[in-house]
C-alpha cells in the first residue's frame, strides 16, 4: 500500500494547486482514478508492437479498449468532481478566478469565439496536468531503492537534512536551495533511471547528424544512452551524486536533459522535482528506512522505461524532538516498524460512468465521453494523447499530503 499512498499524496498536491480541490484518501472513487492513472502509464511503458507497426492495431483491440475505458473513467471523474463545479461557479461570476482551471473556464465563458476554448480542450488539459503527478511516486521509490543500495549516500543525505533543517520543523522549498547534496541525489536518480523520451513527429523535412529526416517521421531521443555513455560520464554505472557538485555549486551538463528540452520539454519538471524533494526530505527526517530481509531491489527491466521488481521497505520512526503538530506522516505507525510492500500492479476495476450527455451543460456536449459501447460492453472514448504535464511549481508545500491553498489570482 506504500506507493499508493505516495500516489494519493502526489495527485492531491497537483489537484490542490491546479484546481483548488482536495480529495480524501479514503474516497474509493479517488483511489480508483489514481490507480487508473498509474495503470495507463505503467502499461504504455511496457511497449507494444503496434507502437511501431500501427497496422497491427486490430490484433490489440482488447488492450486498446481497456486503455480507452480507463481514460474514459478518468475523464468522467474529472468532469463530475472538478469541471462541472467550476463551470457552474464561474458561470455566475466569470471574474471569480482562483486557479488555472478557473482561468480555462473563464476563457470558455468569454464572447471571443476565435480564442474561446471548448469543453474537450479543457478536459484534456486537466487530465494531462493531473496525470503528471504519477511521476512523483515513481521518482521517490526509485530514489529510496538507490540510496538503500548505497548506504553512504543515505547517511550523507540525512546528515544534510539534520544540519540544514533539523529534527523539529517541516521542510520547505526554501530549504532546497541550501541543500545541494539532496539536489545532486535527485539528479543522479534521474540520470540512472532515465529512458528514451516521449516520441516526437518531425513537422518538416530536416536532417540530424547528416541523416535525412522526412516530415512525419517519428523520432525518439535515446536519453538512456546519453545518460549512460562512458564518453560523457565518469563511471556511468556507478551511483555518484557527487558528479553534479563542483566548487560548492550544482553543475548540470548540457547533455543532461531528463525532462527533454526545448518548447516540448516537460512543463511540470520543476513541480515534480520540488514535490519529490519535500516528500523525500520529510520521510528521511522522520524515519529510518531499510530493506526488509536485506532484500535488494532489481531496478532495470526491458521496457520502454526502466521499471523495478517489487521490494519491501521497513520504516522505523526516528526519535522525536519537538512538536510535529500539523504534519501528515505517510506511514501510520502502530508498531516500531512498518513493512510496506510495493505490490505488482494489477489492472483496476473500471467504474461505469453514471452521468449522461443529457446531464452536461450545453457547452459540454462535445466532451470526449461518448456513450457508445465497445464489443466488450465497456464505454468507448476517442483517440487520445497523454502528455504528463503541470503548469508551474507550487508556492509552498506545507505538509506531506495537503497542497497549499492557492491565493486568488
Amino acid at each position: 500500500m506504500g506507493q499508493e499512498l505516495l500516489s494519493y499524496c502526489s495527485l492531491n498536491i497537483f489537484s490542490g494547486y491546479m484546481c483548488s480541490k482536495k480529495f480524501q484518501y479514503e474516497d474509493k472513487d479517488f483511489q480508483q482514478v489514481t490507480q487508473n492513472f498509474d495503470y495507463i502509464f505503467r502499461d504504455i511503458n511496457n511497449g507494444h508492437a503496434m507502437d511501431f507497426l500501427p497496422s497491427l492495431q486490430p490484433l490489440f483491440t482488447s488492450y486498446i479498449n481497456e486503455i480507452k475505458s480507463n481514460v474514459s473513467s478518468i475523464r468522467q471523474y474529472i468532469l463530475d468532481n472538478i469541471c462541472l463545479e467550476k463551470y457552474e461557479r464561474l458561470r455566475q461570476d466569470p471574474s471569480d478566478v482562483e486557479d488555472l482551471v478557473d482561468a480555462c473556464f473563464a476563457n470558455l465563458l468569454t464572447n471571443n469565439e476565435e480564442e474561446k476554448w471548448d469543453w474537450q480542450t479543457i478536459l484534456y488539459i486537466v487530465e494531462d496536468l493531473l496525470g503528471g503527478s504519477m511521476a512523483i511516486s515513481n521518482i521517490v521509490m526509485r530514489l529510496f531503492a538507490h540510496i538503500l543500495q548505497n548506504p553512504h549516500v543515505m547517511d550523507a543525505l540525512r546528515a544534510e537534512i539534520d544540519e540544514k533543517i533539523g529534527r523539529e520543523r517541516t521542510p520547505t522549498l526554501q530549504d532546497r536551495h541550501e541543500m545541494l547534496y539532496s539536489q545532486a541525489v535527485l539528479y543522479e536518480v534521474l540520470r540512472v533511471t532515465s529512458s528514451p523520451l516521449v516520441p516526437h513527429v518531425a513537422s518538416e523535412d530536416s536532417s540530424v547528424g547528416g541523416y535525412a529526416v522526412k516530415k512525419g517521421s517519428i523520432m525518439f531521443l535515446n536519453n538512456f544512452e546519453m545518460n549512460s555513455s562512458p564518453s560523457l560520464w565518469d563511471e556511468p554505472n556507478k551511483f555518484m551524486p557527487e558528479r553534479f557538485l563542483k566548487d560548492g555549486c550544482i553543475k548540470k551538463p548540457e547533455y543532461f536533459i531528463p525532462f527533454s528540452t526545448g518548447k516540448r520539454s516537460c512543463v511540470g519538471s520543476k513541480m515534480v522535482a520540488n514535490t519529490a524533494f519535500i516528500v523525500v526530505t520529510t520521510l528521511l527526517q522522520r524515519y529510518n528506512i531499510a530493506m526488509a530481509d536485506q532484500a535488494t531491489p532489481h531496478l532495470p527491466q526491458a521496457k520502454i522505461s526502466l521499471d523495478w521488481n517489487p521490494f519491501q521497505l521497513v520504516f522505523t520512526p526516528r526519535e522525536r524532538r519537538g512538536s510535529w503538530a500539523g504534519t501528515t506522516i505517510i506511514i501510520t505507525t502502530t508498531t516500531t516498524a512498518i513493512q510496506e510492500r510495493v505490490p505488482a500492479f494489477r489492472p483496476p476495476t473500471v467504474r461505469e460512468p453514471t452521468r449522461r450527455h443529457s446531464d452536461f451543460p450545453a457547452d459540454a456536449t462535445q466532451t470526449a465521453l461518448p456513450r457508445a459501447a465497445s464489443a466488450s460492453g465497456q464505454p468507448r472514448s476517442p483517440s487520445f494523447t497523454l502528455c504528463p504535464a503541470a503548469h508551474r511549481p507550487p508556492l509552498s508545500l506545507l505538509t506531506l499530503s495537503e497542497a497549499p491553498h492557492r491565493p486568488r489570482l
